[in-house]
């Protein structure tokens, strides 16, 4: 089959010369010289950033048309959102970004601390707006100055294709990290109302029991028999299900509400009459 080069949606067969050409282009870059460039991937970096200042790179105001998902993650119109890019430069979309929607709040990082050194000699700089920081994502942790379910968006523009494959794993997990302790927290606050509520109902349970046995020594003193009135048994029904004897008193069981009987029917003779607690 044709190898076939790609540019923008036309694509075209390669001829047999480029064909060749690339086939004799197999030559790749020694071990040491690839861990060298790791090694020195940072000052690099900031080398990049010392010779081209921020003129390299045009700024991004395609940011909102491109990735539609800014404005459509919001759950009205003028909802407040904070943004993470990963990746930032010298603000090439921080600013334009921020320019366009008034209403986000961006943290920002970079590899170069050169380049973070730029983002905040910009004029654009605000930090009520944003906050900017060196990070290597592959290593460090972005929890340091990134709140934990504070990020509602995250954008990684033509970053990973700078990172080793073998560590781009760990971008996204530095990144995902966030999002797990929010998911943790968010977990842990479920199960500890669901602890909070499952002693509630054995709080109203057990004092549902004594209530009840409270009846019944008022049904026995009084010396009738209670009518099979549907509040009363259901209150028995209740009680039968719990597996906790009757408590002596009351202490301890604050903001409960307990449930009362305003009155009970019992029959004599032909007639009824009301008692009322």
């Amino acid at each position: 089959m044709a190898s076939l080069q790609r540019k923008g949606l036309q694509a075209r067969i390669l001829s047999a010369e480029e064909e060749e050409k690339l086939k004799r282009d197999q030559a790749l870059m020694s071990d040491f010289k690839q861990q060298k460039l790791e090694k020195e991937a940072q000052k690099n970096w900031d080398l990049f950033y010392k010779r081209n200042s921020t003129n390299f790179f045009k700024d991004r105001h395609w940011t909102t048309r491109e990735f539609e998902e800014l404005r459509s993650c919001r759950e009205f119109e003028d909802q407040k959102l904070t943004v993470l890019e990963a990746g930032c430069g010298v603000g090439n979309c921080l600013f334009p970004l921020l320019e366009e929607d008034l209403n986000i709040f961006a943290y920002a990082c970079d590899f170069s601390p050169r380049a973070v050194e730029y983002v905040k000699q910009n004029p654009l700089y605000d930090t009520e707006r944003c906050k900017v920081f060196q990070c290597d994502l592959t290593k460090d942790d972005l929890l340091e100055h990134v709140p934990p379910e504070s990020v509602d968006v995250v954008m990684l523009i033509f970053v990973l294709s700078a990172v080793h494959p073998d560590k781009m794993h760990l971008v996204l997990q530095n990144i995902y990290q966030g999002e797990l302790e929010k998911l943790n927290q968010s977990t842990d606050d479920i199960n500890r109302r669901e602890t909070e509520l499952e002693d509630a109902r054995q709080k109203f349970r057990s004092v549902l029991v004594e209530a009840t046995v409270k009846l019944d020594e008022l049904v026995k003193k009084i010396g009738k028999a209670v009518e099979d009135s549907k509040p009363y048994w259901e209150a028995r029904r209740v009680a039968r299900q719990c597996a906790w004897p009757p408590r002596t008193g009351l202490s301890g069981w604050s903001r409960v509400s307990v449930p009362s009987v305003s009155c009970v029917y019992v029959t004599e003779g032909a007639g009824k009459k009301a008692f009322s607690e």
